[in-house]
């Protein structure tokens, strides 16, 4: 018999980051281009850009009212005029357009065959296997000026502490070129480059750092963030199954259940079983303690994790506060916790969250670039575009003397543009274009 699944919350959002809202009044040239881009969202890169994804499929919906991409985030008031939208509309048509033409006929077909019942599982195979492929391989900086460090590990290490995250990556990334064995170095720069707002990275050196140590449980959780992050459901279940089957304190609780719990070959499905029967297991796992004192808080986050995946922003934020009162020193938990309230409709919340994880950690990119989302929210435009800018800056931050760039994220720049479109600047437009991040920074002040 078929297992059951049941689809993602429609307006499914990055379990660290939280949706953006946009009002205003398209015409049906916008629409129309709004539903092409759309239909490529669905299968493409770009499906994990959640915020930008949210706002063309509220276009492509030909909303001639104001109205938002996720109503219980929406506390804007007073009438807005979207400056730019056709231009970033048309522009993200034309970088689509430059794609390969295997791309852009592989998203079609992709598109296409999902509407097949009786095609699903071959169809998704495929997909899933060119899906694998894109998370197989870490993929190195082309020039990192810490490759001849002697010891960029523990330098690496030090410069986490020292909350310089960007070249933290680079000196991570010199460690395990030096020695591809060493696991912790694995771990950490997929830990950093998670918050560095780069989740494809972070997969890549997770799934080495669990392929050389299968029982490395904080990469299991963070490898599960990551994955819903990427939206990615199906291997979230399954790092979470990882964890639990990995941890000496949980792991008995699987000896009565299938030796592996089997989800649906469909990404963005959930085998209802195999939820019901994961959040079972973490809950028997929860009342195993009967101190209320005795919090594990990894325990606690997996079933945040777990929760937050068919969208129980309540039980996520639950979860996750209760980890932050077993670690109130952790950025990480604080911005799971900032991204749930959020999630769930608490904006002023999140931004007391958000600034918790940057007190803790004021080069954590993904924190900074949440909170401007979270003003955006509520309407302080202003405010998040500094934020945005700030978060630019910290990511183009990591060069190096012989030129190293680090990547700065496609995400972050294309909801700045919305931002921007929001205070009605179209002197701005160029330079948001070309990517002028220091004329940008030089207009808001941002030192």
């Amino acid at each position: 018999p078929q297992t059951s699944a049941f689809s993602l919350n429609s307006n499914s959002t990055f379990l660290d980051q939280q949706p953006s809202n946009v009002d205003a009044a398209f015409d049906n040239d916008t629409v129309k281009a709004a539903q092409n881009i759309f239909a490529l969202l669905q299968e493409t890169q770009f499906a994990a850009d959640s915020e930008f994804k949210n706002f063309v499929e509220h276009v492509a919906g030909g909303n001639g009212e104001k109205s938002t991409v996720d109503a219980k985030t929406q506390q804007a008031t007073g009438e807005t005029k979207d400056v730019t939208v056709d231009k970033w509309i048309n522009e993200f048509s034309n970088d689509l357009s430059n794609e390969s033409e295997w791309q852009n006929d592989w998203a079609t077909d992709a598109v296409n065959l999902s509407s097949l019942d009786d095609q699903i599982p071959r169809s998704q195979s495929w997909l899933r296997h060119l899906m694998d492929d894109n998370y197989s391989e870490y993929k190195f900086s082309k020039a990192n000026s810490f490759l001849d460090h002697s010891t960029p590990f523990e330098e690496g290490l030090k410069r986490l502490q020292a909350h310089d995250i960007v070249n933290a990556v680079l000196l991570f990334e010199a460690a395990v070129q030096k020695e591809p064995n060493h696991v912790e170095a694995w771990l950490y720069l997929g830990i950093t480059q998670s918050e560095n707002e780069q989740d494809g990275p972070a997969i890549c050196a997770l799934k080495k750092c669990v392929e050389l140590d299968p029982k490395n449980l904080q990469a299991y959780i963070t490898l599960a963030s990551c994955y819903a992050n990427e939206m990615l459901t199906n291997e979230a279940l399954d790092s979470l199954r990882k964890w639990l089957a990995n941890n000496d304190k949980y792991s008995h609780l699987l000896s009565n259940r299938r030796s592996q719990i089997t989800t649906t070959n469909e990404p963005r499905l959930i085998d209802e079983l195999a939820f019901e029967e994961l959040q079972e297991l973490f809950l028997q796992a929860i009342s195993l303690s009967n101190n209320p004192n005795d919090i594990d808080s990894d325990l606690q986050v997996c079933l945040g994790v777990l929760f937050h995946l068919p969208g129980d922003y309540d039980k996520a934020a639950e979860c996750f506060n209760t980890a932050v009162l077993a670690k109130p020193d952790d950025a990480l938990l604080w911005n799971k916790l900032g991204a749930a309230l959020a999630n769930g409709g608490q904006s002023e919340k999140a931004v007391d969250a958000y600034y918790h994880a940057l007190t803790l950690s004021p080069g954590f990119v993904r924190a900074r670039y949440n909170l401007g989302i979270s003003c955006f929210n509520l309407s302080a435009y202003k405010q998040a575009v500094e934020h945005f800018l700030t978060a630019l800056k910290q990511q183009s931050e990591g060069i190096g003397p012989q030129g190293t760039h680090v990547q700065m994220s496609e995400n972050i720049w294309r909801t700045l543009a919305i931002a921007i479109g929001h205070l009605q600047r179209p002197d701005l437009e160029n330079s948001v274009a070309k990517k002028d991040l220091s004329k940008l920074l030089t207009e808001f002040q941002i030192e």
